[in-house]
């Protein structure tokens, strides 16, 4: 394990802003034994020549070029066709990652799946994201029929990228990013990774820096189509429970902790108008767990009851204008309605 070929596939399209932070970044990690496969999706600036550049420097880096542009899930999935490595992750080209990003998990555990922390960059400053667990070892049985919860955590199940895959899983099981999805893209990717895991590990390291600093990447423009991506994910991640045989109960739960989520996400942008806050508000509501679970929304603070009562009366100009961001002491019940 500990000599194994890691392939790490970084799809590119438009970044040389940050392209070569991001390859450097690879190219200096203590564990040398990686491959590093570079997918230039039909780019229009420097990207491609930042690519080749470093590719005549290092034979560890593959370059692939899509004629056309195709998306970041059929380029992940070109990388993976051309994958070697006995273990695959992927790195978006406008982040970065520590130059331990690889060897703070690489061991001899034989595990299907390693799930690590990962940090925010914004304004320059960065920020730890705990994972929701202990590190150590997990079986996925045992997860499944005990605690769902810390599987839907959206640091465990939702990204692609703060994680290392058996490619022999992949290949074999033919699991593949959906090109047709136009959002959530990496939940649907992990949940039918997931399927064929018995067993994961933890690691509380923060390797892998998301730039929140980019205004022009996927995850910050894909606030337009929030409400389209929260929809998609809960109705994988019901397939997903329903096909485990799990008690989906909680998952309403879980649906109304995600409505809550992208509220949050809308009211505190500050790069949104007022009509635009509105109409990606009056979309949100319209999710499919909104309406027969909005009873379960509570609090222990008083001073979050007016909050409750704008949002079961769909108050949307006054939630607006009265919070910059709702407070997450706004809890969701996990009893039946």
């Amino acid at each position: 394990m500990k000599n194994s070929l890691v392939t790490v596939i970084v799809p590119v399209f438009n970044t040389s802003q940050y392209l070569d932070r991001c390859i450097k970044s690879l190219i200096e990690q203590t564990y040398k034994n990686i491959e590093i496969i570079l997918i230039d999706d039909h780019s229009t600036d420097d990207s491609l020549q930042i690519c080749k550049k470093y590719a005549n420097e290092d034979n560890r880096i593959i370059i692939i070029e899509n004629e056309v542009n195709k998306g970041v899930s059929i380029s992940r999935n070109n990388g993976i066709e051309r994958a070697n490595g006995e273990y695959i992750m992927f790195l978006d080209s406008d982040d970065y990652v520590t130059n331990s990003y690889i060897e703070d998990i690489i061991d001899d555990a034989d595990v299907d799946l390693r799930i690590f922390g990962f940090s925010y960059l914004r304004n320059g400053e960065i920020s730890n994201q705990k994972l929701p667990c202990d590190a150590g070892d997990y079986e996925m049985a045992k997860i499944l029929s005990d605690n769902i919860p810390l599987l839907l955590n959206l640091n465990i199940l939702h990204l692609s990228t703060n994680k290392m895959f058996k490619t022999k899983i992949i290949k074999e099981s033919n699991i593949r990013f959906n090109g047709n999805l136009k959002s959530g893209e990496d939940l649907k990717f992990v949940i039918d990774y997931v399927s064929f895991v018995k067993n994961f590990r933890v690691y509380q390291c923060y390797n892998y820096i998301y730039n929140r600093d980019n205004m022009e990447s996927a995850t910050r423009k894909g606030i337009y189509k929030l409400p389209v991506t929260i929809n998609t994910n809960n109705s994988n991640i019901n397939n997903f429970l329903l096909k485990q045989g799990c008690d989906l109960d909680f998952f309403n739960s879980f649906c109304m902790s995600m409505f809550l989520y992208g509220l949050n996400t809308i009211l505190k942008n500050v790069g949104l108008s007022f009509l635009q806050k509105y109409r990606l508000v009056k979309e949100h509501f319209k999710l499919n767990c909104v309406k027969k679970n909005l009873k379960r929304l509570y609090s222990n603070s008083s001073k979050q009851d007016r909050t409750i009562e704008l949002i079961r009366k769909k108050r949307i100009a006054s939630l607006i204008l009265k919070y910059g961001s709702l407070d997450f002491n706004i809890e969701v019940s996990n009893e039946k309605c």
